[in-house]
């Protein structure tokens, strides 16, 4: 009777070397699969929350709450995110120029004021905006020069005026997101 150690040493090396191979990628697949997602949200109209939500070239790091609507716990219904005074969000790097768009909201009756929205990547002002009656639409073109060699950057989205004293952080629900698009300019 043949050892078993001697039947699936083969295996294991074949199926080994077959899953090494080095030309093998995923970059088609993650595309296929968001565009899939994409798709998915917009048959079944939750495509609202596709555009808070964190993607493959879109992650929601700190500074921003879970995904909420309005009406509340009603998925077809607005998607919104409350932001905090400064956020952040990783965008994936690319080797063209990138299309960013974000829309919201901020309560300028309950901060008595308008915030300056400033946006920066990696450090550097992509542009500073107030919103008009409340409402903000941001849209930004960034250079393939600033995303060309990370795999990902670091999106600040930074609004003035709203601060709170250390010791006493209140949960503050003055601002939000309603959309966020990262894509590449066509």
């Amino acid at each position: 009777m043949r050892s078993t150690t001697h039947t699936w040493v083969p295996l294991a090396f074949a199926l080994t070397a077959l899953g090494c191979r080095s030309e093998r990628t995923t970059e088609g697949e993650a595309r296929d699969r968001d565009i899939f997602i994409a798709q998915e949200a917009a048959r079944t109209k939750t495509d609202r929350a596709y555009w808070v939500s964190s993607r493959p070239d879109v992650r929601f790091q700190w500074g921003f709450s879970r995904v909420s609507y309005d009406p509340p716990n009603d998925e077809h219904g607005r998607a919104f995110r409350w932001i905090g005074a400064k956020s952040v969000v990783k965008l994936r790097g690319s080797q063209k120029p990138m299309k960013l768009e974000i829309h919201g909201w901020v309560d300028n009756k309950a901060i008595h004021t308008k915030p300056t929205i400033s946006l920066y990547i990696d450090k550097r002002l992509v542009m500073a905006t107030q919103p008009i009656d409340g409402l903000y639409d941001i849209e930004a073109q960034i250079p393939a020069e600033w995303l060309k060699d990370a795999e990902f950057v670091n999106l600040e989205i930074v609004l003035s005026a709203i601060g709170f004293h250390w010791v006493d952080p209140p949960e503050l629900k003055v601002a939000l997101v309603t959309h966020l698009g990262w894509n590449a300019v066509p």
